[in-house]
């Protein structure tokens, strides 16, 4: 039987609440390509040219791009579309444009064009942005924990107001303001933060979008009492839009309306003694990755504002919660065990509505949107000096964020269940290309040694794309950190492949212990040494003549270094065996530095930690396409 698709909707547009949009321009993504050849270990930017594959491959090219959010694998690989797509649309702009500063990927640049027409188009007239019903009629498609009952609809306009949405967005228009320095998206943004302003309650210190994040009334009384409910934690997405609005455009209404969100997060979402809480009858677990972000948005609010008292709340959280992680290889549970939630400091009302995973035992995967959101706690401590938490990063992108990117499909037509069946599909859904079209993307609930657990019924061969883009951002985040200039000094923070406009960096890990950093322009660098590396066994050589560095911590001050120069850094590099529990599973790691090169038991599905070349000494070589940006965004 042949392939019944459907990438289109009916004969009729998508029913936007602003048709006609302001002229505007998107700037190239300008830069130096050139080929190297490297060692044969990880490069993010090489990463993101395969993420950027999958989130504009995977997008419905007849409903302006948005996501096919939802994609299973049996019996027949199958994608579709629901109430969630838009907001994961808006993360998909955001990390495709990233992506495309890191490595200079040109695929689909058509689809980046349409996503920002899309979001003028979104805006209305007062300011925010909504998601039109007619022509999408997987609208009020929700997934099975229907969260988004209730969402405010005009129905006059045939408008869905999603604040979530929302917040994402702000980031996404910052980052086209950034870019561009143009007066479209600043306006946008200036709207979006008015109307927000105006559609919240505001209780004083406080502000709370009623009844949740996730879906909000526009009419309400003013001295509306917040309703408690475990989607509260989705406020943390449009706190994280407000700052990055006032961070790029200096609007300060954006950074007062955040400063009142991250005051009522901390007082209800989180104890005194800064452990993770979830406003729900019975809930003894919270989402590490909508958690974890709201303290993200602290750290940078309180940056921001000189707040001592709130970046050490940041950083005590950061120790509880990744003592909840696996930190040897970064996995991280969707949920974690957090004492019970009790009424806070705000009076409220309490929904009685529940979600049983936030109660119950059960075992849970790793969501890589999680460990990102850690990722990014990490570099922000590490990078102001509020901690050294570099090794974690090292770790973490090295082992679960690398190995769980999708570098091959042939598997996924191998999996038990699989059959060649086909069906009319409804306009929401689409059999075309699935495996292909996903190529580069990350799973919702990876296990600690594949894809899938390895006793998943062939039901549970599924994720959603909200992961994909959250680990391309932090792959963003990692590359834009590998090096730090200022002035005409030049740090070395992670010993990862990287190629910039002051230096290359080659790294060898974990075939050897060696880094070799190609200087362009004369600068004084300083390399940070791993934490399984002593001081004293490290050997520092420019152009194959022996320096003696001055060290700094764990810094090797080098010294001054000039264009066409080579610093070499040589240090052994041995193999070792951990056991470690994750989920009430032991498993056996062989370590070589910080890359896990092997795990016991093995994966059934799509396995990690194949690397048993690491493990010969002898590093291998490829030819890599590199790519220095003209534009470096501060993200």
């Amino acid at each position: 039987m042949p392939d019944t698709t459907s990438d289109s909707t009916p004969n009729n547009s998508l029913g936007y609440i602003r048709p006609q949009i302001p002229e505007f321009k998107v700037p190239p993504f300008a830069g130096q390509h050139y080929e190297a050849m490297v060692p044969d270990t990880l490069d993010l930017a090489d990463r993101a040219r395969l993420a950027i594959h999958a989130m504009t491959e995977n997008p419905n090219p007849a409903a302006d791009y948005e996501p096919f959010w939802q994609v299973s694998f049996v019996p027949k690989p199958l994608m579709s579309q629901n109430y969630d797509a838009p907001s994961i649309m808006a993360k998909f702009q955001e990390s495709v444009c990233l992506a495309r500063i890191m490595c200079g990927s040109e695929q689909n640049l058509h689809v980046d064009r349409c996503w920002m027409e899309a979001t003028l188009k979104k805006q209305g007239s007062d300011g925010l942005l909504y998601m039109p019903v007619r022509g999408r009629p997987w609208a009020y498609r929700m997934n099975s924990r229907n969260y988004a009952r209730g969402a405010w609809v005009d129905k006059r306009k045939n408008q869905i107001l999603y604040p979530y949405m929302n917040g994402q967005l702000l980031r996404t228009m910052s980052l086209y303001a950034l870019r561009d320095q143009g007066s479209v998206w600043t306006e946008c943004i200036r709207g979006v933060v008015d109307g927000l302003t105006k559609l919240v309650v505001h209780a004083g210190k406080y502000a709370y979008p009623w009844p949740g994040p996730l879906y909000a009334e526009k009419e309400h009384p003013p001295d509306v009492q917040p309703q408690f409910h475990c989607h509260l934690m989705g406020m943390g997405m449009i706190t994280f839009g407000l700052l990055d609005a006032y961070r790029h455009t200096a609007y300060e209404p954006a950074l007062a309306l955040a400063g009142k969100f991250i005051a009522f997060e901390k007082d209800v979402l989180f104890t005194p003694e800064a452990e993770f809480l979830t406003p729900m009858p019975g809930a003894r677990k919270a989402h590490v990755h909508e958690m974890a972000r709201i303290v993200h948005g602290m750290m940078i609010f309180a940056l921001l504002t000189n707040n001592p008292d709130l970046l050490a709340f940041a950083v005590k959280n950061y120790e509880w919660a990744r003592t909840r992680m696996d930190v040897l290889t970064g996995y991280t549970p969707n949920l974690i065990p957090c004492p019970q939630w009790r009424r806070q400091k705000i009076r409220g009302v309490m929904d009685t509505a529940r979600i049983d995973d936030y109660v119950t035992e059960s075992r849970n995967g790793c969501e890589v949107a999680g460990l990102t959101d850690m990722i990014g706690l990490a570099l922000w401590l590490s990078e102001t000096g509020l901690g050294d938490y570099w090794d974690d990063v090292d770790r973490w992108v090295r082992n679960m964020l690398a190995e769980s990117q999708m570098l091959d499909t042939q598997w996924i037509h191998h999996l038990p269940g699989s059959a060649d069946v086909s069906r009319k599909l409804p306009p929401w859904q689409t059999y075309d290309r699935v495996a292909e079209r996903n190529l580069g993307s990350w799973p919702t609930g990876a296990w600690p040694n594949g894809w899938f657990d390895d006793d998943s019924p062939s039901s549970s061969f599924a994720f959603v794309h909200g992961d994909t883009p959250t680990a391309t951002r932090a792959l963003y985040w990692v590359w834009h950190r590998i090096l730090k200039y200022s002035g005409d000094k030049l740090a070395v923070n992670l010993l990862l492949n990287r190629a910039s406009k002051w230096a290359d960096v080659d790294s060898y890990l974990p075939y050897e212990g060696r880094v070799d950093i190609k200087i362009k322009q004369s600068v004084s660098l300083s390399v940070r040494i791993p934490e399984w590396v002593s001081p004293n066994d490290v050997r520092v050589q420019v152009n194959a003549t022996d320096r003696n560095p001055v060290w700094h911590g764990r810094y090797a001050g080098i010294g001054t270094v000039g264009p066409q120069d080579t610093a070499t850094l040589t240090f052994p590099i041995g193999e070792r065996i951990d056991k470690v529990w994750i989920e009430k599973k032991q498993y056996t790691l062989a370590r070589r530095g910080n890359n896990v090169v092997s795990i016991y038991p093995h994966g059934r599905y799509y396995p990690f930690y194949q690397g048993g070349h690491f493990r010969s000494g002898k590093t291998q070589w490829c030819k890599q396409a590199r790519f220095i940006p003209d534009l470096e965004v501060d993200w």
